[in-house]
């Protein structure tokens, strides 16, 4: 009796495959314990086989041998067991005796080391993929595939396949047993009913396809002796063509046919049975039932109408909002009052004050995997529908869609405001991979710069290339610049190929025997990209996509037409494991540098313990979210996807949080949200976005109302001592005038000295930062300096974090008390100058630390050293590891170090011209104190001067009362 046919179950993604195997299983669930416990997936390999009566069995070394366990115990906590090598379960499933295989689940942590292992007999790989696309690590395995029989499987919920999610397409693999992908939703295999649907339908012949393979050759081979004649009759090409015939289309495993072929003489008279089949292939077969089946869903889908309340939730940050907008106003209302009177000084301080409140905006970064629901969160924050077929903002689909860098901007219409362009960029064309000689080519970055030199946009000279050995073993070989190593990975890829392997291997594609391109830097670009040629805003994103474009922008400005964006902007990062790295360096770079609030978005339907994932956890971590959790908000999309009584969406936020907490990130609040339809998961989120916008610019907003009750209660303070000096006799006039005359001289000095005193004015104070700066750096500096040995590195990530919040500390604390001298003796030189006047002394709003460590101290926790093997054989020397391992902290050292003092000048700088504006203010208060002297007295009269005294303190009323209920959430 042979060995039946095994279905492998491979996949990177444990929320897809459980899925999968658990709609296969469907009508015996409890076998699904047997795959998942808890918040992990069981480490080992699970073989599920058709039996009436149900039992499990693990194969583990114990004394009494293995025993079956009653089907009763499914608690995955009864597999806990040391050395636990493989369960095996029988249950009563109908598709597996229905099918004839055994399904053989491999942990989502199999790579192609394990696949190699697997016996290639009577035996087929299925490739469960995430709907999204494929991962690094997954194109790797897809990569094994092509050298097995083997089939690739997309797993789909059903919102998925309705009129406003993505339109389906038949996506080709080629080199598989079946070559295309097959999306399947899974819940509709409904393994007990007693008519097979469409999807278990396909899935059946993908089956066998798999199965005929491996079964029918073999047979042939084991049997072609004694059956010669009958094989010459039928044609050769039947034997060629076995591995390609799914067992004669859809009447291969029917219930009346024998589940075991034993000779090929039961095969070939099935064969002959269905003769009429002989010219209807079976991947033809399978692709028309497969593109009727995507048409029926493209076509046919049930459309989703959000649900419309009468009253809306409010956008996040409403109150904050609220009041600045009235703050704004007030502003704008008070510079444009004629009656108040005001000075040109007093109109340019009003304005610039009002500007400064107008163009605030909090920065908000939306951060995670590609497509996670990130430009689906933003555009519901923005209320615009999500429709994948035809986007109204940000584009949203299943598959993969921001391709760069997008920060969403009011505008008085939607628009493509800007694209920032970058100078210089540097290139990957070959990365290691997992595979074994195998390097994984960085498809869309080999066609970037391909375009480039095409169209002259890299001229000759301006790019550097770095080439590689045609063995793969020494990783820079050379550095030329030209690119004729690069033409030899398009000769070597046709363009279509995902991995090459060295000159002489085993696998194909190979290098050529002469050095290839591995990377390369350009230096400068010769010429603009080519026009965009796009008159909307969809068109517009759809042509920057393009690799040879994306690839040049730092960033997109897109405009839309909400009041939310007139004091948020939204940061739309690519997926942080997109194809282009240079992409998502950028995105983590913002987040870090700019500590700005990030909405982490999960896809609430997957499995959140992934390799990007977790890394990203790790990153934000780093960036603070453990002790700063307030500016972090995590998002799990597609709640409507799950069940409506909520029991799955409760477990994937307990598997989430469970997860978080490992991660040292502690269990913060989650927001399970469904983006069409805005749930109350969703207002939750706007609303705590609104909280924290408020509570952070709570300060920012104070300070710019006591400076406008400070400038009217100036200008009331003004009007009242002209209406003074109306009524004073010609000789009091005059030496009032002498007076003011003196005091605008010395009011002159002083902002002449607040420039270039050697004792406090600005230049005093740059140099003043700069030297304490430096006092306080040193510490950091020597230790980095003292990695002389391999020892010096141990500890040293400790030593510099608690050297960094040292630093920060201290730095805040000299510059504020730099600061501090500078405005405190502007204010008494003013005072004594001007003892009636008084002027608003700028407050310290430096929200973020001057030495970033993220980068220093992830170099410190990093450090390589070659093996004394490479040492020996290879040249590797412990002096170029000790250089390099202290380069990966000096570094981002320096660049943070210099970013420190020059964010430190910056803050001078800022202090200096508010104190300049407020010095010009009070100035220009005295000139035109001194020019109404001077006038004839009946220029302005008390009536007049009177009515603007009051006009400005009503102003002043008004301000107060909003600071008093100011801010509101």
């Amino acid at each position: 009796m042979p060995e039946p046919f095994t279905l492998a179950v491979v996949s990177r993604a444990p929320a897809e495959q459980r899925r999968f195997v658990h709609d296969v299983l469907a009508d015996t669930i409890g076998a699904v314990g047997a795959l998942h416990s808890g918040t992990r997936v069981l480490p080992v390999p699970i073989e599920f086989r058709y039996a009436k009566t149900p039992s499990m069995r693990r194969w583990a070394p114990t004394r009494t041998g293995d025993r079956p366990t009653p089907a009763r115990l499914w608690d995955p906590g009864d597999l806990d067991v040391p050395n636990l090598r493989r369960v095996d379960v029988a249950l009563p499933a109908r598709l597996l005796d229905r099918w004839d295989c055994r399904l053989l689940v491999l942990p989502t942590t199999c790579g192609g080391a394990e696949l190699d292992t697997l016996p290639r007999e009577n035996m087929g790989i299925l490739f469960v993929r995430q709907p999204r696309g494929s991962s690094d690590v997954e194109e790797e395995l897809e990569e094994h595939l092509r050298d097995r029989v083997g089939a690739v499987v997309e797993p789909l919920l059903a919102p998925d396949l309705t009129a406003r999610r993505s339109e389906l397409r038949i996506e080709e693999f080629p080199g598989a047993t079946v070559p295309f992908v097959l999306p399947l939703v899974t819940a509709r295999f409904h393994p007990a009913a007693a008519d097979e649907s469409e999807e278990s339908e396909l899935l059946r012949l993908t089956v066998a396809a798999l199965r005929a393979a491996p079964q029918l050759t073999t047979q042939i081979r084991t049997g072609q002796d004694g059956r010669r004649e009958r094989l010459r009759s039928l044609g050769a090409a039947w034997v060629d063509n076995t591995a390609r015939l799914a067992s004669t289309a859809q009447n291969a495993m029917p219930d009346d046919y024998a589940r075991r072929i034993p000779t090929v003489t039961k095969a070939l008279d099935r064969i002959t049975v269905v003769a009429g089949l002989a010219d209807a292939i079976e991947m033809r077969r399978l692709r028309r039932r497969l593109a009727r089946r995507l048409h029926e869903y493209n076509e046919e889908g049930p459309v989703v109408e959000p649900v419309v309340t009468e009253d809306p939730p409010l956008p996040p940050g409403t109150g904050y909002a609220h009041d600045r907008n009235l703050l704004a106003g007030l502003l704008r209302a008070a510079a444009g009052d004629e009656s108040l009177g005001l000075t040109e000084q007093e109109l340019a301080s009003f304005g610039g004050l009002s500007q400064r409140v107008e163009e605030d905006r909090v920065e908000i970064a939306v951060m995670g995997r590609f497509s996670s629901g990130k430009s689906s969160v933003i555009n519901a924050m923005l209320e615009v529908e999500n429709n994948d077929r035809d986007p109204v903002l940000l584009p949203t689909n299943v598959k993969r869609e921001t391709s760069t860098i997008n920060i969403i901007e009011w505008a008085p219409e939607r628009s493509l405001l800007g694209i920032d362009l970058l100078t210089a960029t540097e290139l990957r064309f070959l990365r290691p991979s997992g595979i074994r000689d195998g390097f994984k080519v960085a498809e869309e970055e080999v066609a970037a710069f391909a375009a480039w030199r095409a169209s002259g946009e890299v001229a000759s000279g301006d790019f550097v290339v770095t080439d590689m050995s045609p063995d793969g073993r020494d990783y820079a070989v050379a550095a030329s610049r030209d690119d004729e190593s690069f033409r030899r990975i398009l000769d070597t890829t046709g363009g279509t190929a995902k991995f090459v392997y060295p000159h002489r291997s085993a696998s194909a594609p190979q290098l050529p025997g002469a050095p290839v391109a591995r990377s390369a830097r350009i230096d400068r670009f010769d010429q603009p990209p080519p026009p965009l040629g796009a008159s909307d805003l969809k068109t517009a994103l759809r042509a920057v996509a393009v690799p040879s474009y994306a690839l040049r922008v730092h960033h997109l400005r897109i405009g839309y037409n909400h009041p939310l964006l007139k004091h948020v902007s939204f940061i739309d990062t690519p997926g942080s494991d997109a194809p282009v790295p240079h992409h998502r360096e950028m995105a983590r770079r913002i987040i870090a540098e700019r500590k700005c609030p990030v909405i982490y978005c999960f896809d609430g339907t997957g499995s959140f313990e992934g390799k990007e994932d977790t890394a990203n956890l790790r990153f934000l971590a780093s960036c603070g979210v453990g002790q700063e959790s307030s500016r972090f908000f995590f998002v799990l999309t597609r709640r409507g996807s799950l069940d409506p009584q909520g029991t799955d969406a409760r477990k994937q936020e307990t598997l989430l949080k469970d997860h978080m907490e490992r991660m040292g990130v502690g269990r913060p609040v989650t927001y399970f949200v469904e983006t069409r339809t805005r749930n109350q998961a969703f207002d939750n989120l706007a609303e705590a976005v609104g909280k924290y916008v408020a509570t952070i610019r709570e300060p920012r907003l104070l300070a710019w109302i006591d400076e406008a009750r400070h400038a009217l209660a100036e200008v009331a303070r003004r009007h009242e001592a002209q209406l003074e000096q109306s009524r004073l006799r010609e000789q009091a006039r005059k030496a009032a005038a002498d007076r003011l005359r003196s005091q605008h001289r010395r009011m002159k000095r002083i902002l002449d000295d607040l420039e270039t005193s050697p004792g406090w004015g600005r230049f005093w104070a740059r140099e003043q930062v700069g030297s304490r700066l430096q006092q306080l750096t040193r510490p950091v500096q020597l230790t980095i300096e003292g990695l002389v040995d391999k020892d010096a590195f141990d500890d040293v990530e400790t030593t510099l974090e608690g050297q960094f919040a040292t630093l920060n500390t201290g730095a805040e604390a000299q510059v504020r008390e730099v600061l501090n001298g500078m405005a405190g003796k502007f204010a008494t030189l003013v005072a004594e100058a001007l003892p009636e006047q008084s002027i608003a002394r700028p407050p310290y709003t430096h929200e973020e630390v001057f030495f970033t460590a993220e980068t220093t101290l992830g170099g410190a926790g990093r450090a390589i050293w070659h093996s004394l093997w490479d040492r020996i054989f290879n040249g590797e020397s412990r002096a170029k590891d000790i250089t390099d391992n202290r380069g990966r902290i000096e570094n981002p050292w320096n660049v943070s170090c210099s970013a420190g003092h020059a964010d430190a000048r910056r803050l001078v700088d800022e202090h200096h011209a508010q104190l300049r504006a407020e010095g010009e203010r009070v100035a220009g208060s005295v000139a035109a104190e001194l020019a109404a002297l001077e006038a004839p007295a009946d220029l302005v009269s008390a009536d007049v001067l009177r009515d603007r005294h009051d006009l400005a303190q009503r102003y002043r009323r008004l301000l107060g009362d909003l600071r008093r209920r100011s801010p509101a959430p």
